[in-house]
């Protein structure tokens, strides 16, 4: 019932241990994805962005005189991620991700270059919440998500930062529930 692509198991069998065994399998929703911390950021990242384009010395529109000064480079760089590269990193990072749940773990395996597996043990989930939109797809989140780690996740997403999460799975409430069931079997 839970187990809905194949193609994933194959991919986490080698992570299983022994006497393990997949209950469900599932990737993150395509598709551009706004978190709750883009009302901030996406306004500050136009203002910055904006600010380094009409620096004096970036000179882009000129067509017989191009000049960007060196200082102004990294700026440059920093501006165009906050504004456009980040969604472009979310986008491939959750095109490789995988997700995961055993009888005693919850599994996520991503990674663009190199694929990197994270591994949370049924019994040490202690703080787990479910964000559900209309449309039964949602969010659940292994670990406290307060605000500021919320806005570093978004930002500058690197996955020894991040707040390990099923993103925008379907059905996710099903997911949920199957997790916590998991949690209370383990626990007894």
């Amino acid at each position: 019932m839970f187990i809905n692509n194949y193609s994933l198991v194959a991919e986490l069998e080698p992570e299983l241990l022994a006497g393990e065994k997949l209950i469900w399998t599932g990737k993150p929703g395509k598709g551009l994805l706004f978190r709750s911390a883009d009302w901030l950021i996406i306004p500050f990242s136009f203002i910055w962005f904006g600010g380094v384009l009409s620096f004096p010395n970036f000179n882009i529109l000129d067509k017989n005189h191009f000049s960007i000064d060196f200082f102004m480079l990294p700026f440059l760089v920093v501006g165009f991620y906050m504004t456009v590269g980040r969604f472009i990193v979310d986008i491939v990072q959750r095109v490789n991700t995988t997700y995961g749940v055993t009888n005693d773990r919850i599994l996520i395996r991503s990674g663009v270059f190199s694929k990197t597996t994270n591994s949370i043990h049924i019994k040490s989930l202690y703080d787990t919440s479910i964000k559900e939109a209309n449309n039964k797809r949602g969010t659940i989140i292994f670990g406290p998500s307060e605000f500021g780690r919320i806005v570093f996740r978004s930002t500058w997403n690197t996955p020894d930062k991040q707040i390990p999460a099923f993103e925008m799975i379907d059905d996710v409430r099903t997911v949920y529930q199957l997790i916590e069931s998991q949690v209370i079997s383990r626990s007894k």
